[in-house]
């Protein structure tokens, strides 16, 4: 089926699964919370208990360098909007949809020059969130599989981008209207890989990353970024309208996106690192992310083994380690 583009080469994403596990970001000022808040980009779940990933530049506006390194800015909160399942109209936003993050983790470097204050420089272009999912939301928590090792980019690859393009952008009449709607659609975008540059130290962006033949507007920033076999192989990190190219940070340049993401199987694309209970049929009954959490869950009692293992929530695959 050929997909419906807009003027901006993007097609509308209705699939109420991907929807629960990309979510658009905003930041909002706790010096007034009367303020409307502003969109920044998207995230994803990368595991079923509140593991998401996005991109640093999209969090850099809660990071300042105090100390010799970064902390939290006082006056800035970052919240996620759960929006499971599709919107019609212009539904209201219930509080509990407003989610915030629990933790977040991130490599980063400081440059101090003499005389000026210090600042924060992004080497990565990657952070890990924590945000976990509202009480109210349903259905099993849904996450995005992840290859950090195996794929490499090549150019002429086919790839696919999910994000919030163009978040709480309207016209410029509007953006001085604190009441106005938040307008937020998710949006795809396939496209062919033009330029691959691997990591350098000694560059501006030292993060691996590719370039694309679509623009991937603002907004779509920290969103996944999708080889042919349906993992997520790395982030969106730019657009360039005026160049009608985007960019992305590929996870298997480097192995920090092992650091930032150790719930993740490395070596076994689309599996995460959990424990599993079986069942007296030697099934996977039950999985969580600690022993601990595991024994807690109803039924524990049951289950004739446990053990931590690698498991695809899609296919129910699974490696003991």
């Amino acid at each position: 089926m050929e997909l419906e583009l807009d003027e901006r080469g993007l097609f509308l994403v209705q699939d109420p699964a991907l929807r629960s596990m990309i979510m658009p970001l905003f930041a909002i000022d706790k010096r007034d919370l009367s303020e409307r808040p502003e969109g920044r980009g998207t995230t994803f779940r990368i595991n079923p208990w509140g593991a998401c990933a996005t991109a640093y530049h999209v969090i850099e506006e809660l990071l300042e360098a105090r100390d010799g390194k970064a902390a939290l800015r006082e006056n800035v909160r970052l919240v996620a909007l759960e929006l499971e399942g599709i919107p019609y109209g212009a539904p209201v936003v219930k509080p509990e949809q407003w989610r915030t993050f629990e933790e977040m983790f991130t490599i980063c470097g400081v440059r101090s020059e003499f005389g000026q204050a210090p600042e924060l420089r992004n080497v990565t272009e990657l952070a890990s969130l924590q945000i976990a999912r509202s009480s109210v939301a349903a259905g099993p928590a849904l996450h995005l599989g992840l290859d950090l090792r195996r794929w490499r980019p090549t150019i002429g690859d086919q790839v696919s981008a999910f994000g919030f393009a163009d978040l709480d952008v309207g016209a410029e009449a509007e953006k001085n209207d604190k009441l106005r709607p938040i307008s937020q659609y998710l949006y795809g975008s396939s496209a062919m890989i033009t330029d691959v540059e691997p990591a350098d130290a000694g560059r501006g962006r030292p993060w691996p990353f590719f370039r694309v033949d679509r623009d991937w507007p603002g907004g779509m920033s920290g969103g996944p970024v999708v080889n042919k076999e349906g993992h997520v192989i790395g982030v969106v990190s730019t657009g360039m309208t005026f160049a009608a190219t985007g960019s992305a940070v590929f996870f298997s340049g480097s192995g920090l996106a092992e650091t930032l993401f150790p719930m993740v199987d490395p070596g076994s694309p689309g599996q995460i690192f959990c424990w599993g209970g079986f069942d007296k049929d030697d099934n996977v009954a039950m999985i969580a992310p600690t022993r601990e959490a595991l024994m807690a869950m109803e039924g524990a009692s049951d289950l004739k083994e446990v053990g931590r293992m690698s498991f695809n929530s899609r296919t129910g695959d699974y490696i003991c380690v």
